[in-house]
């Protein structure tokens, strides 16, 4: 695992100061890379606080205090095994369609105007356009919440295809969801990256074979050290990633 700060210990002389002109180097950090594959919140878009706290804004608009962490317990399952979450811990009075959809509708408002890329994103993205490496999400959101954002920040078109473990029932927990995408790309594992914030999809991910680009959220602050040791490649920022258009590789660049 290659992490950005590896980088720039690296550049640094005996006197603990970067070596002069270091601040534009970068160096790959990745084999050739035929496709990649995205997460959206935490990763792209800068939306996991909105999304930790959907639930506990849910209950508590209803008169119910949430319990602690409920966030993190959330973060891991999709829609609707979210819902079913809460209907069977809170008693809910509610099937798990109208949980979801009100789950959903929360979300939506922010998506449509509030939504925005982490910094970096987008020349991220921009560079694997310009390279012609194809693109897809693969997200726990549904499917009709990630084309509000990615249409709010321009960058729908980006994107080959949306896949949401909600709409195909299967979480990124699961290995069959990263197969289906690797089939439908025709790439190998190896030269496929996975950009991601979530530790257990980082797991799967690397069960597949994939190459993986842990991504540092806030949100899921306690899992960092293990994203950190367990991903091919971490960074705390997108800005410290970007793509030598010719070899198509990832590399860690200073900035």
């Amino acid at each position: 695992m290659i992490d950005a700060a590896d980088e720039e210990e690296m550049k640094r002389g005996e006197s603990g100061v970067p070596e002069e002109g270091s601040g534009s180097g970068s160096r790959p950090a990745s084999p050739g890379i035929d496709a990649a594959i995205f997460d959206m919140d935490g990763t792209l878009i800068d939306s996991m606080p909105v999304w930790h706290d959907a639930g506990a804004r849910f209950l508590r608009k209803r008169g119910i205090t949430p319990e602690e962490h409920l966030g993190d317990k959330l973060f891991t399952l999709n829609s609707a095994s979210g819902a079913e979450y809460l209907i069977r811990n809170y008693h809910l009075p509610m099937d798990q369609n109208a949980v979801a959809k009100a789950l959903s509708e929360e979300m939506r408002d922010y998506y449509s105007s509030e939504a925005d890329y982490r910094p970096g994103a987008k020349e991220l993205l921009d560079q694997f356009r310009s390279a012609g490496i194809p693109m897809v999400i693969l997200t726990s959101t549904d499917g009709y919440l990630v084309e509000i954002a990615l249409k709010r920040v321009g960058a729908l078109d980006y994107f080959q295809h949306i896949y949401s473990s909600g709409d195909l029932k299967f979480s990124k927990g699961e290995p069959e969801i990263f197969r289906l995408v690797l089939s439908d790309l025709g790439t190998e594992a190896g030269r496929t990256a996975v950009f991601e914030d979530g530790l257990y999809a980082i797991r799967t991910a690397n069960s597949e074979g994939f190459f993986t680009v842990g991504i540092r959220e806030e949100i899921s602050a306690g899992d960092q050290d293990a994203i950190e040791r367990e991903s091919d490649l971490y960074v705390r920022d997108l800005r410290q990633l970007s793509l030598n258009e010719t070899e198509k590789t990832i590399c860690i660049t200073k900035f």
